[in-house]
Parts: structure tokens; C-alpha cells; sequence
């Protein structure tokens, strides 16, 4: 976290009321680079099932739909 700070990546909020307790707020350039950083795994997922057949690219979409419901259910 002191790195992401030092690098501009985040800010660091004092809570007015409980100054024990803090918020981290992405800087403009934390959230400049958290978007790189998504594009760049969502290309990497597409390129990941873009090798598969169409038939187990449709089996993996219900296995993760699946999953999805049963984590959201014991969330």
C-alpha cells in the first residue's frame, strides 16, 4: 500500500470521525493504469478461450455461469 501511495497510484483519507480509520482512493493515475491493466487481462482471457472449440467455449460459459450463481448464493 506505501508503494502504491509513493507511486501516486492511490490516496490515503483520514476519516474525519475516527481518525484510526482510513479510505484508499485511486489517483487519476492509479485508474489510468488499473484500466491497462484490465484491457490487457481481458485480451488475455479472449486470446484463452478464443483456442477453444465453440462446443467447450460453450461448456465453459455455463461452468462459470454456474459457479457465479453457487459464489453470489454464499456471498
Amino acid at each position: 500500500m506505501q508503494k502504491l501511495e509513493a507511486d501516486g497510484f492511490i490516496h490515503r483519507e483520514v476519516d474525519s470521525e475516527d481518525r484510526r480509520t482510513f479510505r484508499l482512493r485511486l489517483s487519476q493515475e492509479g485508474a489510468k493504469e488499473f484500466s491497462r491493466m484490465a484491457r490487457r487481462h481481458e485480451e488475455w482471457v479472449i486470446a484463452l478461450i478464443g483456442e477453444l472449440s465453440p462446443v467447450a467455449q460453450s461448456i465453459c460459459c455455463s461452468n462459470l455461469t454456474l459457479l457465479k450463481r453457487r459464489l453470489d448464493k454464499h456471498s
